[in-house]
């Protein structure tokens, strides 16, 4: 790839991150206000069936896509008959899979001593076959990059459902507003999607291109199906051997303490997979974009979460109100983990480009092996136990994930830890200024919320760009990186 070309995609790219910067932040905000006001119209009970039903729709979600859109953008010159064959194969498959979950409702309320389960199930999971009728337009959109054109739709989909789900909770709908609330983001999400994209289906349908991607995209489908379900499986432990309350209060911690990760995850790795798959000829281009990426990420994610855990008592007194104050615990835990969450699908992007999806698997499963580990140390310990093992998994997973996807561009994982290493430095001092700032004045509810974020954010930021400006500058803005 010449030097112009890299450098065209380089401002593509940028332009690309960008909107989905616009779109994702758009969303958050009003992802967090909504949750926000809605934890205070519903009891954590409601929630805790939201989030057991929410695992179900998830892995059903991912096998429905069979790792069929992730094949597609890694297929340089994908025709439309590849389009059309794959929407079909996964429209099917969503209808097969809601049919089997509606006559499932009355065993998922046995499992889980719920009968409230069994109807708001049956609705809840008409978001699967809505879901598989915008997988080929997003899947188009992210691969060309347009993210300009569903970001501000997007975000009105999460509003107006949001705006209802409030409506509905204010008048004495419960857990309903949380099912219809999801029901019509999904439904708003199909139309905005479907309008703004110009591809549409024909009744036509070739299985030779599923064959095609057969053999990459199973191994995708096993990693994804194995890494949703072990993920969520401290939700179904939670919801089998503990009460919806305290499911509740685990569930909008994960919720909460999780947001600034998938926030940064959509927004980079989303990108970073159709970006850097045609540099994947080009191993030096590919190794600065892929160094600059997971830099920035640590350069977000660190302060951020670090600064959540140390006001958490207080943000989640003031914002949630004190009958969510349990939560707070598990959300600080969370937290730590939290800091890592975006790097583990960047690391996997560069495994996927360069086809590896049978190694991809094999790792889900060394994971998943260490998990059901951690959760068998930990279990003896209550609740509490449990998301300390969470917490230690993705820490634990980081290195190994990093490892090999240094391996295969030849960037070591000692180098990586070493780019990093100027950030958790500057965190380290920042914190330990803040603290001990804290500990002459005494910063308390309010003031502490305002106070410490504003101090933490003002050492770090000088830190980085002064203290650390050769290394900043040339990690991120330089468009050469040595090796």
């Amino acid at each position: 790839m010449s030097t112009q070309i890299f450098k065209l995609k380089y401002s593509y790219m940028k332009d690309s991150l960008v909107w989905s910067f616009i779109e994702k932040v758009g969303q958050f905000l009003t992802n967090i206000t909504i949750a926000i006001v809605l934890s205070w119209l519903l009891p954590p009970e409601d929630f805790g069936r939201i989030a057991i039903l929410s695992v179900l729709t998830i892995v059903c979600t991912t096998i429905v896509d069979s790792g069929l859109s992730q094949a597609l953008i890694r297929k340089i010159n994908s025709t439309n008959e590849d389009y059309n064959s794959v929407f079909w194969f996964n429209l099917v498959i969503s209808l097969v899979l809601y049919v089997i979950l509606y006559f499932s409702a009355p065993f998922i309320g046995y499992v889980f001593n719920d009968a409230k389960l069994i109807t708001t199930s049956r609705i809840l999971f008409i978001a699967v076959p809505l879901g598989a009728l915008t997988i080929i337009q997003q899947t188009i959109i992210i691969k060309n990059l347009q993210f300009r054109k569903i970001a501000i739709l997007t975000i009105i989909a999460t509003f107006v459902s949001g705006i209802i789900g409030i409506f509905l909770a204010l008048n004495s709908y419960g857990v309903w507003s949380l099912v219809w609330q999801i029901i019509i983001n999904s439904f708003l999400n199909v139309i905005f999607i479907w309008f703004v994209s110009s591809w549409r289906p024909i009744f036509k349908f070739n299985f030779n291109p599923i064959k095609e991607f057969i053999s990459f995209s199973s191994y995708i489908l096993f990693s994804n199906l194995l890494n949703n379900i072990f993920n969520n499986l401290y939700t179904i432990i939670i919801a089998r051997f503990y009460s919806s309350t305290k499911l509740g209060f685990y569930s909008q911690a994960n919720r909460f303490a999780s947001q600034p990760g998938i926030l940064v995850d959509a927004i980079f790795s989303r990108m970073a997979y159709p970006s850097l798959a045609p540099l994947k000829d080009n191993r030096k281009s590919y190794v600065t974009s892929y160094k600059k990426l997971q830099v920035l990420v640590f350069v977000l994610m660190t302060p951020i979460m670090i600064i959540l855990i140390f006001i958490s008592d207080e943000l989640i007194n003031l914002v949630l109100g004190t009958q969510w104050l349990p939560s707070s615990d598990y959300f600080k835990v969370l937290c730590i983990a939290t800091i890592t969450f975006p790097i583990h699908p960047l690391a996997m992007s560069t495994l996927k480009v360069f086809g590896l999806s049978k190694l991809i698997f094999k790792l889900e499963l060394l994971k998943k092996t260490l998990i059901i580990a951690l959760i068998a140390s930990f279990f003896s310990f209550g609740l509490k136990g449990l998301v300390i093992a969470q917490s230690l998994f993705f820490i634990l997973a980081l290195p190994i994930n990093m490892y090999f996807s240094g391996r295969e561009i030849g960037y070591k994982l000692v180098k990586q830890f070493k780019d990093i290493l100027p950030v958790l430095v500057s965190n380290l001092i920042a914190i330990s200024f803040v603290l001990f700032t804290n500990y002459i004045i005494a910063f308390e509810g309010l003031t502490k919320i305002i106070l410490f974020p504003l101090l933490y954010a003002l050492i770090y930021g000088i830190i980085i760009l002064k203290l650390s400006e050769k290394w900043f500058k040339r990690m991120i803005f330089s468009k050469k990186i040595d090796l």
